[in-house]
């Protein structure tokens, strides 16, 4: 109840359909206050320090993935 969960998008195909449907379901069933999207340049590269900055500082659960 009331967590914000973060969400660091590969840029891979799909992963932000994945992204979606889990911080819907993830609001819905389970009362996260919200979600906080980032998505990364390529999938090759890492995420950038500043997004791991924003990430430790909004958010409680971090979900990072790849999609195809």
């Amino acid at each position: 109840q009331g967590k914000v969960v973060g969400f660091i998008d590969n840029s891979k195909p799909n992963f932000s359909f994945l992204a979606d449907d889990l911080a819907d379901l993830l609001k819905s069933k389970y009362g996260v206050a919200r979600a906080v999207r980032h998505r990364k340049p390529t999938a090759s590269v890492s995420a950038s320090r500043e997004v791991f900055a924003d990430i430790q500082k909004q958010c409680d659960l971090v979900i990072t993935g790849s999609g195809d």
